[in-house]
């Protein structure tokens, strides 16, 4: 198959005998362990549709792969052909339009690097490596999502290929429903090759970094973190909180409150004087830097200590605030925590661009909520599977009473037993609507999505 695979399709194609195939296979979830049949690196959109074509004749399952981060490793699994498309990654700029059309394996590093010149950016993730398409496909909340909104909202129009195999550009004037299902609705409905996004103004140098402090000091910074936000957070900052144990070379636990402000120092400082009434920090990294740098900042974080590393994530969204009493169930769980990379990690999408949508305007449902929280648990090998493993499910069980019930996609649950309406709320029965009608056939099946209900 692998010969006839590279000679309808042009491109390269690897098997589980060759010496690339276990390098090119592996995510970043290291845990991730399907083995496709053959592995075909698409450079360009006719090559990715020349290889749905094919595994339609052939009858294989195909499985795309974007950037790799998705956390549950959804697109590997034994027997399929997986297209890969971090070699369609062209990048082009119009910064009159303020747009640009990333390819379907971009990178954040890429798009940065092709907007800044210009005083301008996308709203994309918080880390330069992660993918384009996954994060945007998925809702996509980063550092500028307060000010310009979530990368689904700023997604213009997208190139697929479709069920047939067939080439489409999808827009709000093409086909708008099928641009509502991308906004947030995943890879259900066709590989995705390009997407076009809106850009935005960004300062040559903003107000972004972090402070630290002990874990002894959490609860009561916590508690500021909040009531600052509580108080109206201007839209033009984004504030978000790790605790975990890098940063200090003796391992210890402590709380990281990171973010980055569109304004100047002396208006940042002033909001985040609360932090510092609560706890003097132990280290104080904010400053006024440029975009690019900000956006680097956790790039060897996730290139180098992440990935490949096994890992489980498990969270969900608040229920209205952070109470005292999740923020106790929060630091109780994290205390427990069996390895010096896990981490309890803090989105903050509170009001501002993101809560100005309504729920239903995209795919992506959970407007409401202001904080998210993810147990993230990641380390090196198999014996540390089990205890790993039953500490994230027992954090995640620990604060489950604070949690709506909702759940970002991009932060795969394997484990959901009702993940449709965790993950897509009130807009589930218009998603599977639409999968009913682009993809008849469950093309694009993957664990956990939509051809698990309409097939």
């Amino acid at each position: 198959m692998i010969d006839r695979l590279a000679a309808a399709v042009g491109a390269p194609v690897l098997g589980p005998a060759q010496d690339d195939y276990e390098t090119v296979r592996g995510l970043f979830n290291g845990r991730a362990a399907g083995r496709p049949a053959a592995i075909v690196r698409c450079r360009d959109t006719n090559e990715v549709a020349a290889a749905i074509r094919f595994a339609r004749d052939e009858g294989i399952e195909v499985r795309v792969r974007a950037g790799g981060h998705n956390p549950a490793g959804q697109c590997l699994d034994d027997s399929t052909l997986l297209i890969d498309l971090r070699d369609c990654d062209v990048v082009d700029v119009d910064p009159d339009d303020r747009s640009i059309t990333v390819g379907g394996g971009g990178h954040w590093k890429q798009v940065d690097t092709a907007t800044l010149p210009h005083g301008l950016a996308a709203p994309g993730g918080d880390c330069c490596v992660v993918g384009v398409a996954g994060y945007t496909l998925g809702g996509g909340h980063g550092l500028l999502s307060r000010a310009y909104g979530l990368g689904c909202d700023n997604l213009i129009g997208a190139e697929l290929v479709d069920a047939d195999g067939a080439i489409r550009w999808v827009d709000n004037d093409s086909d708008a429903d099928l641009l509502w299902a991308l906004k947030g609705g995943g890879g259900n409905f066709g590989a995705v090759t390009k997407l076009k996004l809106s850009l935005h103004p960004v300062p040559e140098v903003l107000f972004a970094g972090a402070r630290i402090w002990p874990a002894s000091e959490a609860r009561d910074v916590m508690r500021a973190y909040r009531d600052i936000v509580g108080a109206g957070l201007p839209d033009a900052f984004t504030l978000c909180m790790n605790i975990a144990r890098e940063p200090f070379p003796d391992g210890d636990p402590c709380l990281i409150v990171y973010g980055a402000f569109l304004g100047d120092e002396t208006a940042g400082m002033e909001l985040l004087a609360p932090l510092n009434a609560a706890a003097a920090p132990a280290m104080d990294v904010f400053s006024m830097m440029p975009f690019s740098v900000v956006q680097t900042l956790s790039e060897e974080d996730i290139t180098e200590r992440g990935h490949g590393l096994r890992g489980l994530w498990k969270g969900g969204f608040f229920e209205g605030d952070l109470s005292d009493d999740a923020i106790d169930a929060v630091l109780d769980a994290y205390a427990r925590a069996p390895s010096p990379t896990c981490r309890a990690h803090f989105d903050f999408l509170g009001g501002g661009a993101v809560g100005r949508v309504d729920a239903a305007a995209t795919a992506f449902p959970h407007r409401e909520h202001s904080f998210g929280v993810q147990f993230l648990a990641l380390w090196p090998e198999v014996d540390g599977d089990e205890a790993n493993m039953a500490w994230v499910r027992e954090a995640k069980n620990a604060v489950q009473p604070y949690l709506s019930g909702g759940v970002y996609s991009g932060y795969g649950d394997p484990d959901l037993d009702d993940w449709p309406r965790a993950y897509y709320g009130g807009n589930l029965e218009r998603l599977v609507d639409l999968k009913r009608r682009y993809d008849p056939d469950n093309v694009f099946r993957f664990r956990q999505g939509l051809s698990e209900i309409t097939g």
